[in-house]
C-alpha cells in the first residue's frame, strides 16, 4: 500500500470515529503570563495565576477566557482593539480562540502592586471596613474593587462615610466593571444607612453588568451616613455631589401621649411636606442590660400613616415599663425622604384600669440555677404562682453585696429567666460561684404589690450535668 492510500485510510478512520484530523491534533498547552507566544484554533491554553492581578493580552486574534467553573471573563473596557486587560483572582483559567495561528503578547502585574492605584481606600486583610469607614467628600472621585483577594475575609464589602451639615440632595454617579459576565452575579448593590439610633430605610440602588455613569439620588436630612457597596466581583468607581434643598421636609414634635387598652396613643403636629410619620419606641429597662435600639414600628410594613396620631400596639409595650418615644416626618413621594427626629420623650406606660384600688398579693417566688442544654450555659430561673388581675411583674436583681438593683418588666404570668450579659466586663457577667440576689413584685396598672423576699442564688451549676437543678432558696 502506497503512502497516499495510507493517508486516505487514516482520514477515513478519523471521520468514522467522529472527529476531524485537525481535532485529533487539538492539544492543551500552558500559556505563560509574560512574553510572546502563539495561539491557534482547536487548542486550549492554560493560564495559571498564583496571586490575583491584571493580565494583559495584545493580539489580533479573537479569544475567550473562562475560569475553572467555565464562567466567561470580561476584559476591562478600553478603546484599543488589540490590547485587553483582565483583572482576575488567583486560580486556573482556560483560553480558547476561533482564529488561526496568531501571535499574542502577555504581561502580568500582581494586584498587591496595583492595590493603591485601583482602590482609593484599600480594604484591609484584618480590619472590618464597617468599624472605621473612610470619610468621603462631596465631589471626590473614588475607585475600588471587591472580592478579588480570596484570602481577605472583608474583601466583599466596601464601606464609606460622609456627613451633611444641613438637608441636601445627594447625587451618586456610579460605574461598575465585573470580571465575569452578568449571568454569574455581576450585580452591584449600594445601600445608604443613617448613622443614628433612630434608624430608617433609604431606598437601595443596584446596577447590573458593566455599568457606566449610572445615576441615583437621595434627599437627606443633616447627619452622618454610611454607604455600603456589595455584590460585585471586580472594579468600580463613583462620585457624589450635593446641593442644598430649599424648603426641606420639616420635622414634627410630640403633642400628647395617652394610654389605651390597645396600646399607647401618640399625637404629634403636622409637618410641612410630610406624607406620613414614623414612630420610634426605645425600651429603657433592658432585660439583658445591653443598650437597646429604638424600634421604628412602621419600618417593616414600609408604610407611614398620614394621620396625626398613631397607637403603639400593646405587643411593643409592657405595663410599668419606661420608654423613650420619638417621631419623624416622612415623604414617600421621592425616595422616601425623612426629616430629623423629634426630641425624645420618656414615658412610663400603665394600662388603663377601671379598678381604682386593688389588693395585690406579694408573689411567692422560687429561684433556681439551671443549665441551658442548647448553649451549655447557666441561667437564673424564676417561678411563681399565677395571680389574678396582674398586668405585669417587675424583676429586680443585683450582685450580692451591691446597693443598686437592675430592674426589668415582664408580661410572663408564672416564670422568667435571667441570663448572663455578653460583655465579660459587666458586673452582672456570670462566673462560677458568683452570687446574686433577686426579688419581684406584681403590678396592676400603676398599682404595685409589696416586694417578695430577697432570694439568694449563685451560678455554681454544673455545666456538664444539664439536668441538674439547684434550688438555693424558696419562700
Amino acid at each position: 500500500m502506497n503512502a497516499k492510500n495510507i493517508l486516505l485510510g487514516l482520514t477515513a478512520t478519523a471521520a468514522f470515529l467522529g472527529f476531524s484530523a485537525n481535532q485529533a491534533q487539538a492539544a492543551t498547552k500552558s500559556l505563560p503570563t509574560k512574553g510572546s507566544h502563539y495561539i491557534q484554533k482547536g487548542n486550549t491554553y492554560k493560564l495559571h495565576l498564583k496571586v490575583p492581578g491584571k493580565v494583559t493580552l495584545n493580539t489580533k486574534a479573537k479569544y475567550t477566557i473562562t475560569n475553572s467553573q467555565n464562567w466567561k471573563c470580561i476584559p476591562y473596557r478600553n478603546s484599543s482593539k488589540s490590547s485587553h486587560s483582565f483583572y482576575l483572582r488567583a486560580g486556573n483559567y482556560n483560553l480558547t480562540t476561533t482564529s488561526k495561528k496568531s501571535q499574542v503578547k502577555t504581561s502580568f502585574t500582581s494586584l498587591s502592586k496595583l492595590k493603591k492605584s485601583l482602590d482609593t481606600f484599600p480594604i484591609s486583610k484584618t480590619e472590618d471596613p464597617a468599624q472605621n469607614p473612610p470619610q468621603v467628600k462631596m465631589g471626590q472621585a473614588v475607585n475600588g474593587f471587591l472580592d478579588l483577594f480570596k484570602t481577605y475575609p472583608y474583601g466583599k464589602t466596601h464601606v464609606y462615610q460622609f456627613t451633611l451639615t444641613q438637608p441636601q440632595k445627594v447625587d451618586l454617579t456610579f460605574s461598575s466593571m465585573p470580571i465575569y459576565d452578568v449571568s454569574q452575579g455581576a450585580t452591584t448593590t449600594i445601600n445608604l444607612t443613617p448613622v443614628t439610633d433612630y434608624d430608617y430605610k433609604l431606598d437601595e440602588f443596584t446596577v447590573n453588568d458593566h455599568a457606566t455613569n449610572k445615576k441615583h439620588a437621595w434627599t437627606l436630612t443633616k447627619g452622618t451616613y454610611k454607604m455600603t457597596v456589595t455584590g460585585l466581583r471586580g472594579r468600580f468607581n463613583f462620585k457624589m455631589t450635593s446641593k442644598i434643598i430649599n424648603g426641606a421636609l420639616a420635622p414634627t414634635s410630640i403633642t400628647g401621649l395617652t394610654p389605651t387598652s390597645k396600646g399607647l396613643k401618640i399625637s404629634y403636629g403636622k409637618a410641612d411636606k410630610a406624607t406620613g410619620y414614623e414612630i420610634y419606641v426605645k425600651d429603657l429597662h433592658s432585660k439583658n442590660l445591653g443598650e437597646t435600639e429604638p424600634v421604628g414600628i412602621n419600618q417593616d410594613k414600609g408604610s407611614y400613616p398620614k394621620t396625626l396620631s398613631q397607637v403603639i400596639p400593646s405587643k411593643f409595650l409592657i405595663n410599668g415599663n419606661t420608654y423613650e418615644i420619638a417621631v419623624r416626618s416622612v415623604n414617600t413621594n421621592d425616595g422616601p425622604t425623612f426629616s430629623g427626629v423629634s426630641a425624645p420623650i420618656k414615658y412610663t406606660y400603665y394600662l388603663p384600669s377601671s379598678k381604682r384600688k386593688i389588693k395585690l398579693k406579694k408573689p411567692s417566688l422560687k429561684v433556681s440555677c439551671l443549665i441551658d442544654p442548647s448553649q451549655n450555659t447557666p441561667y437564673i430561673n424564676l417561678t411563681w404562682k399565677k395571680a389574678k388581675s396582674v398586668n405585669s411583674y417587675e424583676v429586680a436583681y443585683r450582685v450580692k453585696g451591691s446597693k443598686s438593683w437592675h430592674t426589668f418588666f415582664t408580661k410572663n404570668k408564672t416564670s422568667e429567666k435571667i441570663t448572663s450579659p455578653t460583655d465579660p466586663n459587666s458586673p452582672f457577667y456570670f462566673v462560677q460561684g458568683k452570687s446574686f440576689e433577686v426579688r419581684i413584685r406584681a403590678l396592676h396598672s400603676d398599682q404595685k404589690s409589696a416586694w417578695s423576699k430577697v432570694h439568694k442564688v449563685n451560678t455554681n451549676c454544673s455545666i456538664e450535668d444539664k439536668t441538674k437543678l439547684i434550688t438555693i432558696y424558696t419562700n
